[in-house]
């Protein structure tokens, strides 16, 4: 991931700003000196513990229009209206309400919106995550309404439904709302920051991966990236200081048929609410709407087609379409 100034400085601010206690920037460096392994064990605690944030007036009031729900391993979740599915995740110390602006007009359009907080987020129990945290929630919604028309992340987010999609989650499209392109950003800012040095880096990485089981070079995009087949469209801002925008490149030079939008003056967080942002999105998740209907249509068509002349499939009335199928559809199905 690339950084300049600017985000090495928010970096810095975000690291120092978990839940570690001021002894343990005192005495982690020392520590990481005499032995790597515990600095790391130690260091691993800390980095998995988000912080908790006020819920602002916006999110209380959208979420009064929501079916509260209470998921499987107690993540609380929320369901807007009913329709084809649309999924919103949040990112690291985030919450699903921070997506709040893409309701409304999605549901206008005729679609259900469900979002959700990740444990130890938002109203969810907990006080530990990692990127695994992510992934009961998005299955457990897919098992209850379907498969998503569309899933919508921000941030962290992001990483997490990508490895949700490589271990068997489906969704006919995604979109990414300034998505970084590898998990280790952020050790790698806590760990300068901690002057924990490259050895208790190398540690910290290692503790992790043995609590996840993940190996960090294998969740870079440009790792994993050509392997896609998700629809994908990236939006992200120039002037975003947590995120550099070379994220979003990497997205489209790695993964096959990615789309980039980019904007500017709008941040890591402000471009969640940009009505222009949100157009563009909502049009995105309609068109594919527009697609998977056109593909169950030639699907139908194609099956009345193999059945014997005159008699349509069982539990089927004769489709119209059948009979104008262009043949080079009829075989791409067949």
């Amino acid at each position: 991931m690339t950084e300049n100034s600017t985000n090495v400085r928010t970096s810095k601010k975000l690291a120092m700003g978990r839940n570690q206690p001021k002894a343990v920037v005192r005495w982690l460096p020392r520590i990481a000196r005499l032995s790597p392994s515990i600095a790391g064990r130690l260091a691993s605690h800390w980095f998995t513990q988000p912080r908790r944030w006020p819920r602002p007036k916006r999110e209380l009031e959208l979420l009064t229009g929501a079916t509260a729900l209470i998921l499987k391993n107690g993540e609380t979740a929320w369901s807007f209206a009913a329709g084809p599915l649309v999924v919103l995740v949040h990112g690291w110390e985030g919450r699903g309400a921070q997506l709040g602006a893409f309701v409304e007009p999605l549901v206008a359009r005729g679609f259900r919106v469900v979002t959700f907080d990740v444990k130890a987020h938002g109203s969810s129990p907990g006080t530990h995550a990692t990127v695994l945290d992510w992934l009961p929630p998005l299955f457990e919604i897919s098992e209850r309404f379907g498969e998503p028309l569309c899933v919508i992340g921000h941030s962290f987010g992001c990483p997490a439904i990508s490895l949700a999609l490589r271990r068997g989650y489906h969704a006919r499209s995604a979109t990414y709302v300034a998505p970084p392109d590898a998990l280790d950003g952020g050790v790698r800012a806590f760990a300068r920051v901690t002057a924990l040095g490259e050895r208790g880096r190398a540690a910290l990485e290692s503790a992790l991966s043995a609590q996840t089981g993940i190996r960090f070079e294998d969740q870079r995009v440009k790792s994993f990236g050509p392997s896609m087949t998700t629809p994908l469209l990236v939006a992200h801002d120039s002037d975003d200081a947590d995120v550099p925008l070379a994220c979003a490149q990497t997205y489209a030079r790695h993964w096959p048929g990615c789309r980039v939008f980019t904007t500017s003056g709008l941040g890591h967080r402000k471009i969640l609410h940009d009505p222009a942002v949100v157009n563009r999105v909502v049009t995105f998740v309609e068109a594919q709407r527009t697609d998977a209907s056109a593909l169950e249509r030639s699907f139908d068509a194609a099956l009345c087609c193999r059945a014997e002349p005159g008699a349509p499939p069982e539990g089927r009335e004769p489709s119209a379409q059948s009979e104008n199928l262009p043949p080079s559809s009829q075989l791409a199905l067949a």
